[in-house]
């Protein structure tokens, strides 16, 4: 199991990682705080979604656990991904299994098997081995596809 991460990827991060991503445009376009509300959003939606490996932590100099660059890009693309998309209505989040959610801070929950859904496939694919997603049993153990998407 993972390290606890306090700060799992910082606007500073993300902006780094941006700075260099080809057709950024949507986050190149949202403001500080849209940018901010996109990264914490695609924070709470990769880690009830997906069961981290130990190794998608490395320790920093002073030996605290910090994410791995490939899982700092997926909480970014999860983002960018995020700020593509037309946001849900409060009835649709409920369907899909949000089960807390706040505006301030932009805090949510999800049951694992529903937040998998809301993941990009760019974000699966940089998670990799290091981490895996719970199968959608209602859809035979596949990954199920989200409103989001359309």
């Amino acid at each position: 199991m993972t390290r606890e991460i306090t700060a799992p990827v910082t606007l500073a991060d993300a902006e780094s990682y941006f700075a260099t991503r080809l057709r950024a445009d949507a986050w190149r376009a949202a403001t500080v705080d849209e940018r901010s509300q996109a990264l914490a959003l695609a924070v709470a939606l990769l880690e009830a979604a997906c069961r981290f490996e130990p190794d998608a932590t490395i320790d920093d100099a002073q030996g605290n656990p910090t994410w791995r660059p490939r899982i700092i890009a997926a909480f970014c693309e999860e983002a960018l991904w995020l700020l593509q998309r037309t946001e849900p209505q409060g009835a649709t989040l409920r369907a899909l299994g949000v089960t807390r959610a706040t505006v301030g801070g932009i805090e949510a929950s999800f049951s694992r098997e529903d937040a998998q859904g809301l993941v990009c496939p760019m974000a699966r694919q940089l998670v990799g081995r290091l981490g895996y997603f719970e199968p959608d049993s209602a859809q035979g153990g596949a990954f199920s596809s989200t409103p989001l998407a359309i």
